[in-house]
Formats: structure tokens, C-alpha cells, sequence
């Protein structure tokens, strides 16, 4: 992440002088900070300035011993130049008539993933979507007599530091001819981001609600069971940590005519950013898209309405993630003189 040097700063000199100093002008309009574990250093024009636990430990120019001079200031602050955005990419491969196949997006170093989504053919259906490594992974069956092409989408995060991310999941057993709700918990502290769901390749189970839990941070997935055995269903939580953030569940809630496809479009307020999304969705709705961000800070879930006469509802779910505003940090900077 880059920051911009905001004031200045103070460091203490050993050898028994306490003395102000201050980076030369030209070192002194922007450095770059590179963040790695307990161990920071931000580097300018000729110079470096590096601290750890808080505490500047050297001044440099082009060696360790090489110290800029010497302008009597204060504190320094550091400002992040760039705020933390989101894109999404996307996979696309075919899927051959009655076969399964999958589609993985790779989110591109340093972003990190923290949702993800899918697009394809009415006749096609996803029965999976997950995190895999630093991706978004969704698995399809075609129901079509011909090749289908399929989309999957990954949220990327960036120009954030010191987040991680964790996949939590939950698995429930659905008897045959019920509904079941598998609800996957975020640890405490994180925040949910978005989350996916596992059912079957042949569709036995139906997944028509996939979207962040009621209460609480974590992801729930309700499927119902049609075939004659009880079958096992997975839920998916994509979950922050680190970020200072907290993330709102948008809704969108739309009536599908019978017969036709029908969009909702959930949006996020300004200032804040989509990092997946979900629906909940009647019976004889196929559920054909979920994904986004599209326009920056919208999620769009796509179906189609099979029943012959009645309209039916939907609901398209945006995850909105809100970071607090940048934080001046403050170093305090001591070391010793050459």
C-alpha cells in the first residue's frame, strides 16, 4: 500500500543527545511502505525510513549509517494514497450435453478473494460454489442436448493490508421431502464477506436461498431434498478478519411472471463496496446467475419462472462491505547517530 508522508516526525538520538530531526525535502513528499509481518519500512527518494513495534529504529539514505538531515519537527503520519476497491474476474468454459464440469476465477496477487458468483443457461445448473486457494470455484450440470458455456466470478479485494480471509463451512444431513437450513458461523471478530453452498451433481437437492445468515455473521444455505434417500448439503462462509470493517445485508425483492426470466439487482450505498451477493428464491425458479459487481456496486440475480400461470417471488441479496475512514499513524522514531 502506498502512503504519502502527512506531517513529520521526532526521533531520538542516542550517545547521550536527544535531538529533533526531519527527512530532507526530497525525501520527505512520499514514500512507499511495505508491510511485512511486525516489520514496516517505507522507502523514498535515496532514503528508508523502518520500524517495528512501533518504534522507528533507522533513518537511511543509501546505507544503514547514512542519515538524512536535520530539521527540528514533530510527529510523522502516515496516509494511505489509494483506498481499498474491488473488480471481479471471470472464467468461462463449456460444458458438454448431460455433463458436469467446473469453472474457476483466480483473483490476481496481492488481491485477495472474498466472494464469488456464476452465470450460464437457464438448462444449466450450478450445485456448487466455494472459495478454492485465492478463487471462486462453482460446479455445473448441463440438462441441455448441447454444449452450454458457463461463467464463474470472483470478488477481488485490494490495496488492503493486514486482512485475511477464512472459509468456514457447515454440514447438515436433509431427509428425503424436506427443507433444511446448513448456517456456517464466521470465527469471532470477522465479518462475513460472502459464502456459497454444496449440493449433488444430479440434482436431488435444490439450493433456492443462499445469502448471509438472519443474525449474526455467517452464511446460511436452505436446499430441499427431492429424491427418496437423505442427502448431505454444505454451507460456505467467506469471512474477514483484520479489515475494521463490517458488512450489510442489501436485499432486492422483485415478482418473476410466470414464463419469462426476471432480474433483481440489489445495490450498495455509496462509499461502500459489493463483495458477493446471493437470492432467495419460490419454487419454479431457476436460479441461472448470481454475480457482480456490476456498475461498481450492484449484484444481479437472473431466473427463470417454470410455472405455467403464477407469478413468483425473488430475492437478489448485495454484501456490502463498509472499511472506516483512513487512519493517521502516528511513528515515534528513535536510532543513533553514525
Amino acid at each position: 500500500m502506498k502512503f504519502k508522508i502527512f506531517s513529520a516526525f521526532t526521533i531520538a538520538v542516542g550517545l547521550g543527545l536527544l535531538l529533533a530531526l526531519t527527512v530532507a525535502a526530497q525525501g520527505a513528499d512520499g514514500f512507499d511502505v511495505h508491510i511485512d509481518g511486525g516489520k514496516t519500512s517505507a522507502v523514498g527518494e535515496g532514503g528508508a525510513l523502518s520500524y517495528a513495534d512501533d518504534q522507528v529504529y533507522a533513518l537511511s539514505g543509501h546505507s544503514s549509517t547514512d542519515f538524512w538531515w536535520f530539521n527540528p519537527i514533530h510527529t510523522i503520519y502516515l496516509l494511505p494514497t489509494e483506498p481499498p476497491y474491488t473488480v471481479y474476474v471471470y472464467k468461462q468454459v463449456y460444458v458438454g450435453a448431460g455433463a458436469t464440469g467446473a469453472v474457476i476465477a483466480t483473483c490476481p496477487s496481492p488481491s485477495i478473494v472474498v466472494g464469488g458468483g456464476y452465470a450460464a443457461n437457464p438448462a444449466v445448473a450450478f450445485y456448487t460454489q466455494y472459495k478454492y486457494e485465492n478463487g471462486w470455484r462453482g460446479d455445473a450440470r448441463n440438462n441441455s442436448g448441447s454444449s452450454k458455456q458457463i461463467t464463474g466470478y470472483a470478488v477481488c479485494l485490494h490495496n488492503v493490508s493486514g486482512v485475511s480471509v477464512t472459509q468456514m463451512y457447515s454440514q447438515i444431513n436433509v431427509p428425503s421431502g424436506t427443507r433444511k437450513q446448513a448456517v456456517a458461523t464466521c470465527p469471532a471478530g470477522s465479518i462475513a464477506a460472502g459464502g456459497g453452498f454444496y449440493a449433488y451433481t444430479d440434482g436431488s437437492l435444490r439450493v433456492y436461498n443462499s445469502s448471509k445468515s438472519d443474525s449474526g455473521e455467517g452464511w446460511q444455505s436452505w436446499a430441499y431434498n427431492f429424491s427418496d434417500s437423505t442427502m448431505i448439503h454444505y454451507a460456505f462462509a467467506i469471512c474477514l478478519s483484520g479489515s475494521g470493517g463490517t458488512t450489510a445485508r442489501i436485499l432486492h425483492s422483485i415478482s418473476a411472471p410466470a414464463g419469462v426470466t426476471a432480474c433483481a439487482r440489489p445495490k450498495c450505498g455509496s462509499g461502500s463496496l459489493v463483495t458477493g451477493g446471493g437470492f432467495a428464491a419460490q419454487d419454479d425458479l431457476i436460479i441461472y446467475s448470481s454475480s457482480g459487481p456490476y456498475s461498481g456496486d450492484e449484484w444481479r440475480v437472473y431466473v427463470k419462472n417454470t410455472h405455467s400461470s403464477d407469478n413468483r417471488t425473488l430475492i437478489g441479496y448485495a454484501i456490502c462491505l463498509s472499511l472506516p475512514d483512513p487512519i493517521y499513524l502516528p511513528l515515534v522514531a528513535k536510532s543513533y547517530l553514525p
